[in-house]
Order: C-alpha cells, then structure tokens, then sequence
C-alpha cells in the first residue's frame, strides 16, 4: 500500500511545486483490483493533475516523480532487506517483497499507453524514460531471484 501512496504523493509533490491543483480520484475499476485481489494490488485510484499541458517538461516531471519514487523507495528497502541480519528472515522476506511491488508498480507505470505515466514520459523525453525504465526492470529482476532464493541474503 506504501509503494502505490508514494508513488502518488510523488506527483502530488512535483504538481505542487510547479503550483497546479491535485485532486484524487478513485477508480471502478481500481477499486474493483483492489477487492478482488484483497488488497494485494492495492491500485483503488490516481492524483488527478489539472492545468497539465499536452507534453511538456512540467507535464514529464510531474508523470515521472511516482515511478522515481517508486525506484527510491524501492532501491532503500531492498538495501534494507540485505543490511538486516539474516536471523531476521522473516523480516527481510516481507521488505524484499516490498521493494519488489515497488519495482513492479514503478515498471508497470512506465507502460507507453493509455492513462499510465509511461506514455507521457516517452512523448516528453526518451533518455528519461529509458533511465527509469531500465533500471526498475533490472532492478525487479533482483528482487524476484532475491525472494525466490532467500540463501542469498548477505549474512551479517
């Protein structure tokens, strides 16, 4: 839940900076994920941005903060995830699993269509998009072996 509130607190915060009103707005179909899955895709809605420009450098920042956080904020739990003892299994399990929602929810914005930042993001700049999707793709690569291979935690 963490990597979907960042994520859209991450265009909030840009939106306010370049001084443009941000409302949230649930969606059906969101919503409906949400249920069906029981919280596991927790994607209920988006920070709606108004007064955007078509494609512009204001308009790129604000679709590129939330899968920058996402890859922020992902990158800290999973050095957090290797940093802990592995005495904390557990514990680093469940934070690898966090970093990982992040890396997969950053990736799956970065998608060049619809409604998702990824389309923007192209349109506006490439080199910007190809910075972020790379390394979330490289980066959700690790933690799935990671997860799935739990002997690899560094021992401390």
């Amino acid at each position: 839940m963490t990597a979907f509130l960042f994520h859209e607190f991450g265009h909030r915060q840009v939106a306010l900076h370049f001084g443009l009103q941000t409302k949230f707005r649930l969606l059906t179909y969101g919503m409906l994920m949400t249920l069906i899955t029981l919280g596991r895709m927790a994607l209920p809605g988006a920070v709606v941005v108004l007064g955007l420009d078509k494609i512009s450098r204001k308009t790129g920042l604000c679709k590129a903060a939330g899968p920058l956080v996402n890859l922020i904020y992902g990158s800290i739990l999973l050095l957090i995830s290797y940093i802990l003892p592995t005495a904390l299994y557990p514990l680093n399990y469940f934070i690898g699993y966090g970093a990982q929602f992040n890396f997969m929810l950053g990736l799956f914005n970065m998608i060049p269509v619809g409604i998702l930042d990824g389309q923007n993001i192209w349109k506006w700049n490439k080199k910007v998009y190809i910075s972020l999707i790379i390394p979330l793709a490289i980066l959700l690569v690790i933690t799935m072996m990671s997860i799935s291979t739990p002997d690899i935690y560094i021992p401390i």
